[in-house]
């Protein structure tokens, strides 16, 4: 959950409950219960600095400060620094409690959340995006939204993601079942090395709704892009917007119209390939993965087939009750 450069990730509304991110690192090492060498819990916790605002802030934000406790002798003071996981080698990792995927990478130490059971009543962006990260905000309420998927009405606008239920999640995906207005969007992310393999399956649109999937939300330090797979096709990128990053950062966007359940398919699929990366001379995206879709008869489902560079296959079925994914490992387990 902590970037190469120490940041920690940008998901949740207040930057001063974040601040308190480094709490768990100290205390581990205040009462001997950590499973980091010292050095790596200073670097961790001194790459965290972060401002802070409002009169009562303090007091949430001096929870990072429990390190002062330690006394000067401690090896967090005194061991060399060591380096944090996400610089050390790539990672997708499941967290089963709030039912998410994080995905990072050492080449740029970007850290990604992948966020399939995570919301706010008030539909924040801070918690109700598909995905966050340690080097991106989302755009502010009232904007166009990143790391989105949605119906578009005759506004243009896009339906909130609502009602969110968590579908599981597993060894490289995570998937979640939400409202887009009165229908009922099915979602799924696959994920290894910086690639995404984002799916959506809709159900209660009527047909040729316009729908519309946007990605990360970046400005020009970073690499944001989607590629259409299946039912979806290149659009123009969301206007400018601010985040707590960078006064003004664009987001990809491919749209597509919904297919009718009536045709003899299992609702309206919509599939995409999305990267987020800061690494240098990255491959096209459209190379980092292979994947086959097949859209089945009435009662079958969809199938989703991706093969990933080292051989690991994700293979995952989805219908209007939920997904199930099977995970082939490179040496076959």
């Amino acid at each position: 959950m902590f970037g190469g450069d120490g940041a920690p990730m940008h998901q949740g509304r207040s930057l001063t409950y974040r601040m308190a991110t480094t709490a768990p690192l100290w205390l581990g090492a205040l009462t001997g219960h950590t499973p980091l060498p010292p050095g790596t819990t200073r670097r961790l916790a001194e790459g965290v600095l972060q401002a802070y605002s409002g009169p009562a802030s303090p007091y949430w934000a001096s929870k990072g400060f429990l390190g002062l406790l330690l006394p000067a002798g401690h090896g967090v003071w005194t061991a060399v620094e060591e380096a944090g996981p996400a610089e050390l080698a790539d990672a997708v990792t499941p967290f089963r409690g709030p039912n998410w995927l994080i995905q990072s990478t050492a080449a740029d130490g970007l850290v990604r959340l992948h966020n399939h059971g995570s919301q706010d009543a008030r539909y924040d962006p801070h918690y109700s995006r598909l995905a966050y990260s340690t080097a991106t905000g989302p755009v502010p309420q009232g904007r166009p939204q990143d790391n989105h998927f949605g119906l578009l009405g005759a506004d243009g606008l896009a339906s909130p993601r609502t009602r969110i239920e968590p579908l599981g999640t597993g060894d490289g995906w995570a998937a979640s079942r939400s409202r887009a207005g009165d229908a009922r969007v099915i979602s799924l992310v696959l994920a290894q090395g910086p690639t995404e393999v984002r799916v959506h399956l809709v159900t209660g649109a009527p047909a040729g709704t316009p729908v519309r999937q946007t990605g990360w939300a970046a400005d020009d330090a970073l690499r944001s892009e989607l590629h259409p797979v299946h039912g979806l096709a290149a659009a123009p990128g969301l206007p400018p917007a601010p985040t707590a990053y960078a006064d003004a950062v664009t987001a990809p966007a491919l749209a597509g119209t919904s297919v009718s359940a009536g045709d003899g398919t299992v609702g309206s699929l919509h599939v995409c390939l999305a990267r987020l990366t800061a690494g240098p001379d990255p491959a096209p995206l459209r190379t980092l993965v292979q994947v086959q879709v097949r859209v089945q008869a009435q009662g079958t489902g969809h199938h989703i087939t991706a093969r990933w560079p080292d051989g690991t296959v994700h293979r995952a079925r989805l219908t209007p009750d939920g997904v199930t994914v099977e995970s082939a490992a490179a040496n076959g387990r």
